[in-house]
């Protein structure tokens, strides 16, 4: 008869999670005459290849015969309401999984509406639906922090043990593919790799082989990610074919003794660390799955914030995407408008040259930034007379800080966390957003730049001759400043005003005024990158920050390139030689004066 003693044996190891422990005894029973029995059986049943004695076939029959043991016992933590759960939770192991646990398994009107409703596509966010979403996630982060402490406390094969382990099998799989020996060895790498959930890519060699290429080294990703721990089948099958690898290495002597020495002392300490505390394999398994509903409730909450993000960065992008519209049919308007001007005014006169001025002072700002199309242009070429000159001497759109900061964040927060594309599936083509962002920001900060050329123009009391040179010099003054907002060595570092102050040729407080001002709108935009690049949302923030500066800089660039020159005053077009008398006031000035 087939003796049962060895259930009892491997319980006992299997409950601590001993690995080693499973394979050394495992390797014991495999050895002993009364295992033809048991291997007899497990063939019969259907649960062992035919004469097999490999110790991972035999370890994967007898782990998996042993949790169909388990799961046919009685739990009695099941016999109690979720309430009285909730209690002994809190006892032995404090308020927060105890919060968690009565939170998952009894939700609020918000998370329970979230989980069914998981397909809902468009969700218009508003400030405090955000926050919402901002609680629930934090919520959920911090109740799985807290069980999944208790498991990796307790844990044999921590996560942070994984990936050392990770680093460790990757520095010595790098270290042999320069030797020669390298391809006698490599299958026993791609064993370990596979068994430990890496991933693979195919490269085709010839045409009737494909060569196995090692893609990734993260091993146990979904452990990794979700903090479920593998089980102990797929870890008995990894450890031995580390040993496997490792045995080959000291029989062929491919690595010197020293060197292979100091691998297998570092892998074997991680493969023998034991965790702190001791949990039961009810326990274990009880809170296991309570991680495994917070993580489907994460997610379902993400999905849903992200399908929501989504919809408002569409929206965003359209509503940019029609405000360039109106500014591009603006400029051609204005352009025509020039070209019409001469037949359909008469005579110059004042007037006519102040309108001719404020038209000229817009082409010269807005045309490198917004480019005319053919239609628009053609448009514009059959508008009458009266109506050009109606959105040549106005402005087509009017743009807040606001309403820029909330397209940057929107923007930025899916620029920097790939995770809400993963979500729903998304492709996003971030340069169309990134150049509207751009040019609207460009415009709206061109009010100040146009008046701020005008009032330095005026506020030199200067030779005709030394301007362009002080215009230079104050320009690159600003320049620097202004793209110095969005990060720099501030303490090392000269103040604008003391910078202003040595120029000499701006000192009148009307002149400071503007230039304060001028100053405090790239100050607005600049706050604003800064701002979304610490949102809660946002997850690569060192990329986001690079990205946040290039485009800060590019807008500062496009905005700042006419204010090094002084405003140049072309000559208006005319019917006859004699020449009108040019106004010199801002159209930006004028309009928002």
């Amino acid at each position: 008869m087939e003796q049962t003693d060895y259930k009892i044996e491997l319980r006992r190891y299997y409950d601590n999670r001993n690995v080693d422990g499973i394979i050394r005894y495992l390797s014991e029973l495999i050895s002993k005459p009364s295992f033809v029995a048991i291997n007899r059986r497990l063939i019969k049943e259907g649960k062992l290849p035919p004469a097999t004695t490999k110790i991972e076939e035999v370890a994967t029959a007898l782990i998996t015969e042993l949790k169909d043991d388990i799961k046919q016992e009685c739990d009695v933590i099941v016999q109690d309401n979720y309430f009285e759960i909730a209690e002994q939770l809190k006892k032995r192991f404090g308020d927060e999984v105890a919060e968690i646990y009565i939170n998952t398994k009894s939700p609020d009107a918000f998370l329970r509406e979230i989980r069914q409703t998981l397909n809902t596509e468009e969700a218009k966010l508003t400030e405090g639906l955000v926050n919402q979403y901002k609680t629930e996630l934090i919520r959920l982060e911090d109740g799985r922090k807290a069980v999944l402490d208790i498991l990796q406390d307790s844990s044999n094969f921590p996560i942070q043990n994984v990936i050392s382990l990770a680093e460790q099998i990757e520095q010595l799989h790098l270290k042999l593919k320069s030797n020669y020996r390298y391809l006698t060895v490599k299958a026993y790498f791609l064993s370990i790799f596979e068994s430990g959930d890496a991933k693979f890519t195919a490269q085709a060699a010839s045409d009737q082989e494909q060569r196995i290429k090692i893609s990734n080294y993260t091993l146990f990703t979904d452990y990794v990610t979700t903090g479920i721990e593998p089980d102990l089948i797929q870890q008995v099958r990894f450890r031995i074919e580390v040993v496997k690898l490792f045995q080959y290495l000291w029989k062929r002597k491919i690595l010197p003794v020293a060197e292979h020495k100091q691998a297998i002392t570092c892998i074997t300490d991680i493969f023998n660390h034991r965790g702190k505390g001791s949990l039961s394999g009810k326990v274990r398994q009880f809170l296991e799955e309570l991680i495994v509903e917070i993580n489907d409730d994460k997610q379902a909450v993400s999905k849903r914030l992200a399908q929501s993000f989504v919809y408002e960065y569409r929206t965003a992008e359209s509503q940019m995407e029609q405000r360039c519209g109106l500014i591009e049919s603006e400029l051609a308007a204005t352009k025509e408008y020039l070209k019409q001007l001469p037949a359909n005014h008469g005579k110059p006169d004042h007037a006519r040259d102040e309108k001719a001025q404020l038209a000229l002072e817009k082409i010269i700002n807005l045309e490198g930034v917004f480019k005319i199309q053919s239609a628009r242009a053609q448009t514009a070429a059959n508008t009458p007379f009266h109506e050009l000159e109606r959105v040549a001497q106005g402005v087509s759109t009017v743009l807040s800080p606001q309403q820029i900061t909330a397209w940057i964040r929107i923007y930025s927060i899916l620029f920097s966390n790939t995770e809400f594309l993963i979500h729903t599936k998304e492709t996003i083509d971030f340069s169309i957003m990134r150049k509207y962002i751009s040019d609207l920001t460009t415009y709206h900060l061109m009010q100040s730049v146009s008046e701020l050329k005008l009032v330095i123009d005026k506020s030199m009391a200067t030779p005709s001759k030394d301007k362009p040179d002080h215009f230079k010099q104050f320009g690159e003054v600003l320049k620097i400043k202004i793209q110095g907002l969005m990060g720099g060595k501030k303490d090392e570092e000269k103040t604008f005003f003391e910078m202003i102050q040595e120029l000499h040729f701006l000192d009148d407080s009307a002149t400071q005024f503007v230039i304060a001002e001028t100053f405090r709108g790239f100050q607005d935009i600049a706050d604003a990158f800064r701002a979304t690049v610490n949102d809660y949302f946002v997850r690569d923030r060192d990329t986001l920050l690079r990205e946040s500066r290039e485009l800060y800089n590019q807008i500062c660039t496009q905005c700042l390139k006419n204010v090094i020159v002084r405003p140049a005053r072309p000559t208006i077009p005319t019917d006859d030689a004699e020449d009108g008398s040019k106004g010199n006031k801002s159209w930006f000035s004028r309009l928002f004066s």
